[in-house]
């Protein structure tokens, strides 16, 4: 047999065999874009290979082998799929014959979905073809068959308002629905703040002045604040978070679906919120003038804001007014604490500007006029809490700290649900006097746990890389931020 015969065992194709490394198999998540599909495992990143991609869906955890492609590029076979990501897909209801089909709005799954001839949904709901519908997941696509749905809910035409904000809540497995089980379990419960109080660690703090600042729009409030001015010029600062875990059994139907769902999603026109409105509008809402159970931590300061001593306990407050961050920045800029940045744009942007902050001063105004019933000066109050967030920004940007000035940007819609405008809520003194209350606040009660050696979560930053490190002083020195020497000092460790 001569050296060219192009059928010898294993030479597949005139480019060489396509080799597998044959390790154990890697654990990784499926992340899907348009033409290709990746695995993102703790050895690596790999592009899918093969025809496993019809059966994966972004954000599943597959099984996969690695493998030499005839190029020599490593990548991924799938070999199973774990864990589901996805429970529903948002698409677009047609027929063929005796079926029923779901066509995906999102357009990086390749593979439609089926409704059996027997399943009656598009019926029952009223479903045409062109509508948009979320429709359940039944069967997933394999390598050779399409995966089967049912039809949970109509969205509407194909001009429905929502249909953007329906698409992304099941492209992530979002709801806007808790189990029965969760919501019977949230109705039970209720605020009996004399049961609590037997409690010998829970503190009645209902005699002292506790604010709440958030968004103006805001529909809950899990954080407040107190401050008081010591006798030697420092400071004493309660940070009180509502106390959700008096509620929340552990194992209980509302702990799970909390734990399944992470967090709350805030979404343009709604928000998804981690626990039952029971809980997040309701009992853990810290509304004013309403007990409410929580979760405090007193730190004293002194005069430069170097923590003293803290003390962090359960506790009944009251919530005595409920500001918003333009009404807060308002009262600062008229007590000469701060100053508005200078207004430029059209003559009609500007105006428009100048409207909110006088209707934002008037907001404030009126919380000053309530905190006189409680012999406060609000302004006042406003102003050393200012100091204070001025003076740990000091000390936090001395210990290295880095911050990223962010705006948080919005879509503003009208009465249908229609996008009108796109604004950005810039970072005022308003809002970095409640982020450093709070960073405060996290960083005594991480402290107390490590004192006591107990267990707890933590975010660790790890040391950057030194490839890192030296990407990042060229970078600088280029930018003339560092000198060169600096920069190879860097660049040396």
């Amino acid at each position: 047999m001569g050296r060219n015969n192009k059928h010898k065992r294993g030479a597949r194709n005139q480019r060489g065999p396509v080799r597998s490394e044959r390790r154990p198999s890697l654990t990784g998540r499926v992340q899907l874009h348009e033409h290709s599909a990746y695995v993102v495992t703790e050895n690596g990143d790999y592009k899918v290979m093969g025809r496993g991609k019809r059966e994966i869906m972004d954000g599943d955890t597959v099984a996969v082998s690695i493998k030499n492609s005839p190029h020599g590029e490593r990548r991924a076979v799938i070999e199973s799929v774990v864990e589901r990501a996805a429970i529903s897909v948002v698409g677009t209801y047609q027929t063929a014959g005796p079926l029923g089909v779901i066509e995906p709005l999102d357009s990086r799954l390749k593979a439609d979905f089926f409704i059996l001839p027997e399943d009656t949904s598009a019926d029952r709901l009223g479903v045409h073809p062109g509508d948009a519908v979320v429709a359940r997941i039944l069967t997933y696509p394999t390598r050779l068959e399409s995966g089967t749905v049912t039809i949970e809910r109509r969205i509407g035409g194909d001009d429905a308002p929502d249909l953007g904000v329906q698409y992304v809540m099941a492209r992530y497995g979002y709801t806007d629905s808790y189990p029965e089980a969760a919501l019977d379990e949230a109705e039970g419960l209720s605020l009996d703040v004399s049961a609590a109080l037997k409690d010998p660690l829970r503190r009645d703090l209902r005699d002292r002045f506790v604010i709440t600042i958030d968004p103006v729009d805001a529909r809950d409030f899990d954080d407040a604040i107190s401050l008081e001015r010591t006798p030697e010029g420092g400071y004493k600062l309660g940070v009180h978070i509502a106390d959700v875990s008096h509620y929340v059994a552990w194992d209980g139907h509302i702990d799970l679906e909390a734990r399944h769902r992470t967090t709350s999603v805030y979404l343009a026109d709604r928000v998804l919120p981690m626990l039952p409105e029971r809980l997040s509008c309701d009992l853990c809402s810290l509304r004013p003038d309403e007990d409410r159970l929580a979760f405090t931590v007193d730190i004293e300061l002194d005069a430069q804001g170097r923590v003293r001593h803290y003390d962090p306990y359960p506790s009944v407050i009251r919530s005595r007014v409920r500001m918003d961050y333009d009404g807060a920045e308002a009262l600062l800029v008229r007590a000469g604490a701060v100053e508005y940045s200078v207004l430029e744009g059209a003559a009609e942007d500007v105006a428009a500007a100048e409207t909110s902050r006088e209707e934002a001063l008037e907001r404030g105004l009126a919380c000053e006029e309530a905190a006189r019933g409680y012999n406060i000066d609000l302004g006042d109050f406003l102003v050393s809490a200012n100091e204070l967030a001025e003076l740990r920004r000091r000390i936090r940007r001395a210990r290295g700290s880095v911050d990223f000035d962010t705006a948080e940007i919005r879509a503003l819609l009208d009465e249908d649900g229609v996008p009108v405008q796109i604004v950005a809520r810039e970072r005022s003194c308003a809002t970095s006097l409640i982020e450093e209350a709070m960073l405060l606040a996290n960083e005594c009660v991480a402290e107390w746990l490590a004192d006591r050696d107990i267990e707890a979560c933590y975010r660790v930053h790890e040391d950057p890389s030194p490839d890192s490190l030296h990407g990042a002083a060229v970078a600088l020195a280029q930018l003339g931020i560092i000198d060169d020497r600096r920069a190879a000092g860097i660049a040396l460790g």
